[in-house]
């Protein structure tokens, strides 16, 4: 008989011609949804690419990205929005609700992107082009016309930023501008609906910026609102820029009534020179660098709706300055140039009088006083208390001693992050107290702090540390800690590290060679890790080869940003006096490594004119390289002293028979060589490769300055095998054709 339980359990047959409502293996519900319900959940993927890629899951969502009304490009190369821009433009509904681009600074201009995003008339632009490390001054951003436009903003980085020839943006409202801007009133001429605006003049010349200002005030006069006005100079213009230029400048600024004040610039005013701040009557937010200049209140005046603060510079009676503020709730401060340590005492003291008078967050603090006079041990030690006395956010302390000064490091309770850039500074002993708050501490090389331990064992919170060893010995260990970076130029002995939840290391050092250096490492968690290790003493390889430097590096290809993807980076020259030495150290350094599981081989050799493709294979056949290398790049670095011939005995050629080797490299898919000048030994390293490696598809060669016919050499070496697909180039990157016939 059956149970009642059983018969709850089972589900009534389905009717006649009815789905049973299980998800069958080969059904597709997704794909059977309507196209606006898949539109939506292509528009929730924030991205025009990932958008497309949907198209290779499945016939049905083929181009249906084409029929999105926001569009979001993000690190797409120039080029290939240009591409896609195009398909949209060659739908049938070819109007766009916005358009968002973001993507590095390239040489290529980005006015034709611009263009074809115009055509597709979009009610929302906004376009930003990400500064990239020293980028170069770029060229010229010409707007075009967007008819549908109601907001636009474009970040040009340091580019110019120019107003069409001619035309109108007839519905816009809302305009922000970033960049080297010109023709800003002829610009705000031809927007008869605009409201507000937001404009940050960046990489501007002084003569110029009075120009564009002496356009924007009648406009603002007119009923415009700024909600933004900065002003960002950099050094090109350090000797256009003094205190009277600046103070007119805050002046005129004071005229425009932004509600958001931004002034930064990248040099140093001079010290002795002075301004007072005028009022900003329409001002929620204001962030002046003043470098070393003197900077005082209005004489008379309040701020009446400032509620964020950040100064900057040689600050001057901030007593008076926070008393004419009625609702500011944020201030930072750094105090810069401070001539006396008296002076210093003083307002750190209304400082703190006024915090807690006021009730102010203090989101940052930053002393610098490598500008104050007789600041010895003693004077160091009160600035010390005195900051340990005010609740800040963030701390910064700069200091430079020329000759060793010991000090106690006081507890910062509720500090989130504390940088410290002392020199010649010793913390010999910690006081009483945790750093219950703090996520993020950085000590510079100059710094040491000796029970650094201890310290660490007070930061329950911890989340980033930046140190720089001044001992011997690297010992950390946090539960708490997920981003590490360790610096030390001295001999390092020992490194000791535990952090289970460790997830990016990085990690330089100078240490010699064997077994002088002992390493523990326990982070089971850690995806990304930058390592790199000097050697003190002479690290020999193979006899004649010495080992400068080995880093590992973990994705830092240029064509991937996958922390799985590691390069061990190995930096060696031949030794051109001296000993020869025999310890095959290579095998025991790889094994100190924290991943071993490299699948690029990086190789950056000074030859001297000598062989290396002993020494190469030497390295491949190493079991752990030569079953994981993946792709292997060599870089010959040009010779110093000046390449010469060896000798027909020279060690460089052990063992001899290395033209004769057989290695098996069975993931080795791709072979780049830098620096070849076509010479008999190169070419015979090339055969080798091309016959140890099966998977091999891809060879880039780039030859050095001086070269001999060497070219087809090259590409003959790959004849016989028709999978691989080798290119030549010149040391200027032009591509050397390969010979016909």
């Amino acid at each position: 008989m059956e149970s009642p339980s059983a018969r709850r359990r089972r589900s009534p047959p389905p009717p006649n011609g009815a789905s049973s409502g299980r998800l069958q293996p080969s059904s597709d519900r997704i794909s059977a949804l309507a196209d606006d319900m898949i539109l939506l959940i292509l528009a929730r993927l924030g991205s025009v690419r990932a958008a497309a890629r949907t198209g290779l899951l499945s016939r049905r969502w083929l181009g249906l990205w084409t029929r999105l009304a926001d569009l979001a490009f993000r690190a797409d190369a120039a080029d290939k929005i240009e591409a896609a821009l195009a398909r949209f433009s060659a739908a049938a509904s070819a109007v766009a609700s916005s358009i968002r681009i973001s993507f590095p600074v390239t040489p290529r201009e980005p006015s034709p992107l611009l263009r074809a995003a115009a055509l597709l008339s979009p009610a929302e632009l906004v376009l930003v082009l990400r500064e990239e490390p020293r980028q170069a001054y770029g060229g010229a951003v010409v707007l075009p016309c967007f008819h549908r436009a109601a907001s636009i903003e474009v970040d040009a980085g340091l580019h110019i930023i120019r107003p069409p020839p001619a035309g109108e943006f007839p519905a816009l409202e809302s305009l922000s501008l970033a960049g080297n801007v010109a023709g800003l009133g002829a610009l705000l001429g031809r927007c008869p609906r605009l409201r507000v605006l937001a404009v940050t003049f960046r990489g501007v010349d002084p003569d110029s910026l009075d120009a564009e200002l002496a356009a924007l005030e009648p406009a603002a006069a007119r009923g415009l609102e700024l909600s933004l006005f900065g002003v960002h100079f950099d050094t090109r213009h350090r000797h256009g820029v003094d205190a009277a230029r600046f103070h007119r400048l805050l002046c005129t600024a004071a005229r425009l009534s932004p509600q958001k004040l931004r002034f930064t610039h990248d040099f140093a005013l001079d010290m002795e020179a002075a301004a007072h701040l005028p009022c900003f009557h329409r001002a929620t937010s204001i962030e002046l660098d003043v470098g070393l200049l003197r900077i005082s209140p209005p004489p008379s005046g309040d701020f009446p709706v400032l509620e964020n603060l950040s100064i900057a510079g040689n600050i001057v009676d901030l007593r008076t300055l926070l008393g004419r503020c009625p609702r500011l709730r944020i201030l930072g401060v750094v105090f810069r140039g401070v001539l006396h340590l008296r002076a210093l005492k003083a307002a750190l003291k209304a400082l703190e009088a006024a915090a807690a008078a006021l009730g102010l967050t203090l989101s940052l603090l930053g002393v610098d006083s490598r500008s104050t006079d007789n600041l010895y041990a003693p004077g160091f030690r009160d600035l010390l208390r005195a900051m340990a006395r005010i609740s800040v956010q963030k701390l910064v302390f700069t200091h430079h001693f020329d000759s060793p000064i010991e000090a106690n490091l006081p507890c910062f309770q509720r500090a989130m992050s504390i940088e410290l850039d002392l020199e010649n500074v010793y913390f010999t002993a910690l006081l009483d107290g945790e750093f219950s708050a703090l996520e993020g501490l950085s000590i510079s090389e100059g710094c040491s702090i000796v029970d650094l331990s201890t310290l660490l064992s007070r930061c329950p919170r911890l989340r980033v540390l930046k140190v720089a060893m001044a001992s011997g010995d690297v010992t950390v260990h946090s539960a708490s800690v997920q981003d590490l970076h360790v610096h030390s130029n001295t001999e390092c002995h020992t490194i000791d590290i535990v952090t289970p939840k460790l997830k990016k290391l990085e990690m330089e050092i100078s240490a010699g060679s064997g077994s002088e250096l002992s390493v523990s490492i326990s982070a089971p968690m850690v995806e990304k890790v930058s390592w790199k290790r000097r050697y003190t003493t002479s690290a020999v390889m193979f006899g004649f080869w010495r080992l400068e430097c080995a880093s590992l590096e973990s994705g830092q290809e240029l064509d991937t940003c996958d922390p799985r993807v590691h390069t061990l980076c190995l930096h060696i020259s031949c030794i051109l006096s001296g000993r020869l030495g025999s310890r095959p150290i290579l095998a025991k350094e790889t094994e100190k490594l924290l991943i071993t599981n490299f699948s690029v081989l990086d190789l950056r050799l000074c030859t001297c004119g000598h062989i290396f493709g002993a020494l190469v294979l030497r390295i491949l056949g190493m079991e752990r390289i030569r079953a994981a290398t993946e792709k292997l790049k060599i870089v010959i670095q040009p010779s110093c002293p000046p390449r010469r011939a060896c000798s027909g005995n020279c060690p460089c050629a052990n063992p001899k028979n290395w033209r004769r080797q057989s290695i098996s490299l069975p993931c080795l898919d791709e072979l780049e060589i830098d620096g070849l000048t076509g010479e008999d030994h190169e070419i015979d390293f090339l055969g080798v490769i091309s016959k140890c490696s099966p998977m091999l598809k891809r060879v880039t060669v780039k030859l050095a300055c001086t070269f001999g016919d060497c070219s087809t050499k090259i590409y003959n070496c790959f004849v016989a095998y028709p999978s691989v697909n080798c290119h030549v180039y010149s040391s200027s990157g032009n591509l050397v054709e390969q010979a016909s016939g």
